[in-house]
């Protein structure tokens, strides 16, 4: 049912905006709809097994929401380490960065937000069914995958947040994307339910949607170096992220039951 709502807004939102179309096929058909038959095909109770099930603990859910927040400095941090990479072969580093600056381009086309209507679509699109698609697919059936394979929780989130960013094929991208992969990853391991990294990931996409629509309509503004990778991010903002991090996941571990996945 939520594939087909999602399809049917396809269709609804095509002639005004193509590109968020676009980003709701992706999410929708390309991840959430492999999930759900892959859910259906292999388990006695899909939507629990599939890891839709409550968490086991109401506080998952404000932590979740804080600890990606506080997240937030320390990829942007890795994000503009990332960035300066550059690989031996030229010809290969060139194409890469040509290819990069191509999708920031219809990234920033899809983040020109000259009504609140086109907020709210973004938020629904970029964010939420973002959230929705790769979360069913990411955690719910390649880290559980990668679980029952190796039979060890680090190994399967590990390799599930390299291969979720690898398979976004950006590679100045790839180093912070796979810290988001693992911090999206252990709330899931911890919570042993997919909405507290759902939750997550919809609150940092999100809030980088929210606040490139306030720099369009507060006259630009200052750069926030939380949000925008041209403003150079403090060394203490990375750290003090980083600090806030790990002490969200020890309280996590705490009060976690051992019954993942």
């Amino acid at each position: 049912m939520v594939t087909l709502f999602g399809m049917a807004a396809v269709f609804a939102v095509l002639p005004a905006n193509a590109y968020q179309a676009q980003a709701l096929v992706n999410a929708l058909g390309i991840a959430l709809l492999p999930s759900i038959l892959f859910a259906l095909l292999i388990y006695e109770n899909p939507w629990k097994q599939s890891g839709f099930g409550p968490s086991s603990s109401g506080w998952f859910y404000p932590l979740a929401a804080l600890i990606v927040l506080a997240a937030i400095p320390m990829i942007q941090a890795m994000a503009a380490w990332n960035e300066s990479l550059h690989l031996p072969l030229r010809g290969m580093d060139k194409w890469i960065r040509d290819t990069e600056r191509s999708q920031d381009g219809f990234i920033k086309r899809m983040l020109d937000m000259p009504t609140p209507s086109l907020l709210l679509l973004n938020l629904f699109t970029m964010a939420f069914c973002t959230a929705l698609g790769e979360e069913a697919f990411f955690r719910g059936v390649i880290q559980k995958i990668l679980f029952r394979a190796t039979g060890r929780m680090h190994v399967a989130v590990w390799l599930g947040a390299i291969l979720f960013s690898a398979l976004h094929f950006q590679f100045l991208g790839f180093f912070p994307r796979v810290l988001l992969g693992l911090i999206l990853g252990y709330l899931y391991a911890y919570s042993g339910s997919l909405w507290p990294s759902i939750l997550a990931h919809f609150v940092y996409n999100g809030s980088q949607v929210l606040y490139f629509y306030l720099q369009q309509h507060q006259g630009g503004g200052p750069s926030s170096p939380v949000f925008d990778n041209n403003a150079t991010m403090p060394v203490s903002y990375g750290l003090l992220s980083a600090v806030l991090v790990l002490g969200g996941f020890i309280w996590m571990k705490r009060i976690k039951p051992n019954t993942w996945p």
